[in-house]
């Protein structure tokens, strides 16, 4: 079993995705990190683009420019809380990520599906490898923020495409973890998002 850090996210840079008008967003994200006492929020206006994907990978690419090296945390403004919701995480030790909200859509043979593929490696702590989902991630290390850097401008600007693809492809190269019971979830993709990984096995 690898050995556990616990971690105050109260405490962690948080770096949050919201478009000038999603104002009710903006007030429900706001009454969260007013809540639980999180010392150091940033707002990243979210972009506009007749595609929505890339208007939201803009996004990201603007929070990863204001964000430092390493140890932060990415929020989309429709994150919400379930009833696991914790600011106190526990996580292995050699952790380059660790998502906060998860979702069941995976990407395998170059397509997108139900196709997660998961380690337990601890009570409530699953390795991820192929996960789609980017709306609440703790970006630990250096060597995957920039690997996650490098993946959404080829998504971007050369596939055009959804950026989260690019972090799927690289996760099992990566110490990548997670809850297998999330702390939030993803209003807009509430099906996917709104799960724990033991339901996602049961269904299968």
């Amino acid at each position: 079993m690898l050995e556990p850090t616990n971690i105050d996210i109260k405490k962690i840079p948080v770096f949050w995705i919201n478009l000038d008008d999603a104002t009710e967003r903006r007030k429900s994200m706001e009454a969260m990190f007013e809540k639980h006492g999180f010392e150091n929020v940033t707002r990243v206006p979210g972009v506009k683009h007749e595609r929505g994907l890339m208007g939201c990978g803009f996004a990201f690419m603007e929070a990863f420019k204001q964000a430092p090296d390493c140890g932060f945390i990415i929020l989309e403004d429709d994150c919400i809380e379930t009833e696991d919701f914790t600011t106190e995480i526990t996580i292995p030790h050699n952790t380059d990520a660790f998502y906060l909200g998860i979702s069941a859509w995976a990407r395998y043979n170059n397509e997108s599906g139900p196709y997660l593929r998961g380690e337990s490696v601890a009570p409530n702590t699953v390795r991820i490898a192929n996960m789609l989902s980017a709306h609440a991630i703790y970006y630990r290390s250096k060597r995957y923020t920039d690997a996650c850097k490098e993946a959404l401008d080829l998504f971007i600007n050369t596939h055009e495409d959804h950026h989260d693809i690019g972090f799927a492809n690289i996760m099992g190269d990566y110490n990548v973890y997670c809850n297998e019971k999330p702390i939030v979830y993803q209003s807009s993709s509430e099906a996917v998002t709104k799960i724990t990984l033991s339901q996602r096995e049961d269904e299968e």
